[in-house]
């Protein structure tokens, strides 16, 4: 099951994917209770997204493909990976 977040691009992606993805029109519902959330874009949105929003993830992993969160943020209990860090 795919949630997606990406005001640009929904009104095209639903015309492709249809109901096999559901589309968030904020960026804070799209994370309550899944796995994984993944960054693609460096938008203020995702930028000042409140990191206690992540914790109402199920698995609480973050793929950040754009470093644009700060991984001291977020505690123990969150499995943070930035693209391009060791």
């Amino acid at each position: 099951i795919v949630s997606a977040h990406d005001p640009m691009a929904i009104e095209n992606s639903r015309k492709i994917f249809r109901n096999k993805i559901t589309f968030h029109d904020d960026a804070n519902g799209c994370v309550e209770n899944v796995d994984c959330c993944v960054i693609m874009t460096d938008w203020d949105a995702y930028k000042n997204m409140n990191e206690e929003v992540f914790y109402s993830m199920k698995q609480r992993v973050i793929i950040d493909a754009r470093r644009v969160l700060d991984a001291t943020k977020f505690k123990n209990n969150v499995r943070f990976v930035a693209m391009g860090t060791s």
